[in-house]
């Protein structure tokens, strides 16, 4: 079975961006970075993301992943199955250790015996309602087909994205997302591509130069299998968006 390997040569971590933004609570700009999630930052990293992203995230929330113990230990394997990996990121201000964002990637590769990720773990899910979000988002991959449209055998995947409240409106989500262009050279990897449940996100990914590569809309999730319904859910569609560093 072919599995993703980080290049030997690249440090881990390493900051791959820098940048300015507003500080909390204040109308002074602080300095910020964002680099590979250190390894022993894992544990921190899957505690925020249950914090802010399984909570808040639309198809989550609306089944209130967050409340059940099962799902909640389900979707820790699998944000520690990808961060293993090393090519996650993460948002301090500089000089602070206090982690202000993360992104838990996972490289996917291209190989007929076993997938990774979402549709590894889903063999293993017993959670009823975190199983309907990972069949929603298989579904997304198996329609779009990522290989055959960047013509390539491995692709950056995002299994989540989180901010922290305090520095919501800063555009540092912004960021994060654009980050992805320089990690994908580093990793020597030409595509990215992220699963936009909620339109706040869609937003943010166009502000990022991201392209919309696909969209089905919530009705025709619902005709295909009515476990695929959301309440509460805003717009009308989910959409794969994606950066494409190919010519």
């Amino acid at each position: 079975m072919i599995k993703f390997e980080r290049p030997a040569t690249l440090e881990h971590p390493k900051i791959h961006h820098k940048f300015k933004a507003f500080d909390a609570d204040s109308s002074v700009k602080a300095n910020f970075i964002i680099q590979d999630l250190p390894t022993e930052r894992y544990d921190d990293a899957v505690k925020f993301m249950l914090e802010y992203f399984v909570a808040e995230e639309p198809a989550f929330k609306s089944r209130d992943i967050k409340l059940d113990k099962l799902a909640v230990i389900e979707i820790s394997r699998i944000f520690r199955h990808n961060l293993a990996q090393n090519v996650s990121i993460v948002c301090f201000k500089e000089g602070n250790d206090e982690i202000i964002a993360v992104n838990v990637l996972g490289v996917k590769v291209n190989n007929e015996d076993e997938d990774e990720g979402y549709e590894d773990e889903d063999k293993r899910i017993t959670s009823k309602d975190l199983q309907d979000i990972i069949s929603l988002h298989n579904l997304l991959e198996k329609q779009f087909n990522a290989y055959k449209t960047f013509d390539t055998d491995s692709y950056l995947s995002d299994f989540g994205l989180a901010v922290h409240p305090d520095y919501r409106r800063r555009r540092i989500g912004t960021e994060m997302l654009k980050t992805r262009t320089k990690l994908l050279k580093d990793l020597e990897l030409k595509a990215t591509i992220s699963h936009f449940i909620g339109i706040a996100s869609q937003h943010l990914a166009i502000k990022a130069n991201y392209d919309e590569s696909y969209e089905m809309s919530y009705d025709n999730l619902y005709r295909i299998n009515t476990n695929f319904y959301f309440s509460g859910v805003d717009g009308l569609s989910v959409k794969i968006m994606s950066l494409n560093l190919s010519p």
